[in-house]
């Protein structure tokens, strides 16, 4: 239950935080979608399962950087199901993707310069693109509404499985 509290806690943190020019939400009206979603597995002391997540508020390096370069998700609320359960989850997730392109890149470029260009190249995620890929990580809160099968009842079976954590690709989108 402790593991619960702290993610709630950085929770919180993370909706004080909405006034610092470096957080933003995800804007997803027709006119102008803009927001990222994660998609990947998640495991939870029940198992693993697919999870798909939303963010709430995300922060970005600047105020100044371009769409495509959140660096984290402050508060991001999704859904895992997987072996006959449902669960709803909350919490903070990591873009890992840029710190791992930038290690692949580098590894590309000291075995040879024009390789390591080809590799920047294909990992660049220009302005004009609609869409880019990240890999993403996090742990969350998690809730149980379903367990094998069966509605939760009972508090004690909607937090029987309190923390989730999760590894995925992250789509950002605009």
């Amino acid at each position: 239950m402790r593991e619960l509290l702290v993610v709630l806690m950085m929770a919180l943190a993370a909706m004080s935080a909405k006034a610092d020019p470096y957080y933003q939400h995800a804007v997803l009206t027709p006119s102008s979608i803009q927001g990222e979603l994660f998609t990947g597995m998640v495991k939870t002391n029940a198992g693993y399962a697919q999870e798909t997540a939303l963010p709430l508020l995300y922060h970005n390096y600047s105020p100044e950087d371009p769409w495509y370069k959140p660096s984290h998700a402050l508060l991001a609320v999704g859904y895992s199901a997987g072996g006959g359960s449902a669960f709803a989850n909350l919490g903070p997730v990591l873009d890992v993707g840029p710190q791992l392109t930038y290690g692949i890149e580098w590894v590309a470029a000291a075995a040879n310069a024009s390789f390591g260009a080809s590799t920047q190249a294909f990992f660049n995620c220009s302005a004009g693109a609609t869409a880019c890929g990240q890999l993403s990580a996090g742990v969350m809160a998690n809730g149980t509404f379903e367990e094998n099968g069966q509605l939760v009842r009972t508090w004690h079976e909607f937090g029987a499985h309190p923390v989730a954590y999760f590894v995925g690709p992250t789509i950002l989108f605009k």
